[in-house]
């Protein structure tokens, strides 16, 4: 029986697939405890916590229905944690810590949920909330403003940053001067909103020297804007670390020598792409944020041509803070429009 999303359905409890997953790993934990004390870390460990995954990754998936891509990840997430613990059932069975009769009813249940799950994956649409960075794009009228004012972008995003920038620096002076001119030996402490702009300054400078990366005369360094085990999911093509994360970039042309082919003597030169990002939202959280943007690249063949879409599509991400640093740490990229053939395969594997 699949999920509909109804008015009865306001919060995750309210779903049915949560509620059996709920109650299928109350009675993982239940059985258990009869497990031996030598798998108090290992199988038993093993069990609750991937049974209880089941439930988180659909929690947090529901809070994030907004953003489709995101409740998708979720969900394939809360399946994968489902067919884990329905391997820990049959070691336990084998390992003769629960009867067929168990097993058999637990790993039922468990295909109940699968079922669920897959239903609400091909549904995603009717448990996603419409949001107004969706809804505005890419409609003709907001797609053509973006064609017009796309190379502006970037100046204009300078221009913000710069100007947060020289407030910052202001406030920072003053604070400065407060502290030198101060009695007191434990100096100024910095509050929470001060704190908050200068994070929030800090990540929008980091997404805006990722997206320069895309530029020719781009130093081309993508792995570096990640932590050393950060996940990448484009269109179903899914990597970690920062070697597989570099292999991507490689393997996707973004990483490379220039073309040398020789043009010829007064050739217009070809035109130069840009990737933009726009709609940024930032959600800080402590030392850990989350963004959703709307990204799209623009292509021009010669540098006489006037510029046109060549794809765009959603994007969100998780940022961590390390050394100062803020870095991603796992990031879901969705094109909604102009992806390359290539990304087929991977990216109609991830709707099933």
């Amino acid at each position: 029986m699949s999920e509909k999303r109804t008015n009865r359905i306001r919060t995750v409890r309210d779903l049915k697939a949560y509620r059996q997953a709920f109650e299928a790993a109350m009675d993982v934990f239940e059985i258990t405890k009869q497990y031996p004390k030598e798998e108090i870390y290992s199988l038993t460990d093993q069990i609750r916590r991937a049974s209880r995954s089941v439930c988180s990754n659909l929690a947090e998936g529901w809070r994030k229905r907004r953003y489709q891509a995101v409740f998708l990840n979720k969900l394939s997430d809360a399946g994968q944690e489902a067919a884990e613990t329905q391997t820990w059932l049959e070691f336990s069975l084998h390992c003769k810590y629960i009867d067929e009769e168990m097993f058999l009813r637990l790993d039922e249940k468990y295909e109940h949920i699968f079922a669920m799950l897959n239903a609400m994956e091909k549904k995603a649409d009717s448990f996603c909330r419409p949001s107004s960075y969706r809804s505005g794009f890419p409609s003709s009228i907001g797609l053509l403003t973006l064609v017009k004012g796309g190379l502006k972008m970037k100046k204009t995003n300078r221009r913000y940053i710069m100007k947060v920038t020289l407030r910052l620096f202001a406030v920072l002076s003053i604070l400065g001067l407060m502290a030198a001119c101060s009695n007191a030996p434990t100096g100024v402490t910095e509050s929470p909103e001060l704190k908050a702009l200068v994070d929030r300054a800090a990540i929008v400078d980091h997404i805006n020297d990722y997206y320069g990366q895309f530029r020719k005369d781009g130093v081309q360094d993508f792995a570096s804007f990640f932590t050393a085990d950060a996940k990448l999911d484009v269109n179903g093509w899914v990597v970690n670390g920062r070697d597989g994360i570099k292999g991507m970039y490689s393997q996707a042309g973004f990483i490379g020598d220039e073309d040398k082919v020789t043009k010829a003597e007064g050739a217009v030169p070809k035109g130069l792409g840009e990737t933009l990002y726009t709609n940024l939202d930032i959600e800080l959280q402590g030392d850990k944020a989350e963004v959703n943007m709307i990204w799209v690249t623009l292509g021009a063949e010669l540098l006489t041509s006037p510029p046109k879409v060549t794809e765009y599509g959603t994007e969100w991400a998780e940022l961590v803070k390390q050394d100062g640093r803020w870095l991603f740490k796992h990031r879901i990229i969705l094109s909604e429009g102009g992806m390359p053939e290539a990304s087929l395969k991977t990216y109609l594997e991830r709707e099933k």
